[in-house]
């Protein structure tokens, strides 16, 4: 689960058998939104305290804004940021920008994203990361200097 704005919401991802996620209200107890998609959420994170990333195990980045409506039927899908290489196991906001986002996949791409504009801008990999099959986290220091990755 990861929070979503400051007013008691948090984005989950669904079940297996039919892959989504959804915005919770937490003291109402009750879904306010909710989407399937074609593949299991492996990564969520907030970048502005209203837009929800999911990190998908086909490698598809979508993005979810709490505040607009939920698609009216199942087949609408929120907006693809970005597509990559393999399973998305990591996303962390840039803090203090609000737009930026490093992108960790499964085979070892760690990846800086611009999310303002429509299918992402890819801005830069980093080099170096070596992982065979493990999920592993990404982080961005506070400063938004270093990006720290751990891996096997």
């Amino acid at each position: 689960a990861a929070p979503v704005g400051t007013g008691g919401f948090i984005s989950v991802a669904t079940e297996a058998r039919r892959p989504g996620a959804a915005i919770l209200d937490v003291e109402k107890s009750e879904s306010i939104w909710q989407t399937t998609y074609p593949s299991l959420v492996l990564a969520q994170a907030v970048i502005d305290g209203h837009h929800c990333l999911h990190g998908l195990r086909n490698g598809a980045v979508c993005s979810i804004d709490h505040r607009m409506p939920p698609p009216a039927t199942t087949s609408a899908r929120p907006s693809v940021l970005a597509s990559l290489e393999s399973s998305v196991v990591s996303i962390a906001p840039v803090p203090g920008d609000g737009h930026r986002a490093v992108i960790g996949t499964v085979s070892g791409g760690v990846h800086l994203y611009d999310l303002r504009v429509t299918g992402g801008r890819h801005l830069v990999s980093y080099k170096g990361m070596v992982n065979e099959h493990n999920p592993y986290e990404c982080s961005v220091t506070c400063d938004g200097s270093l990006v720290l990755t751990c891996g096997e």
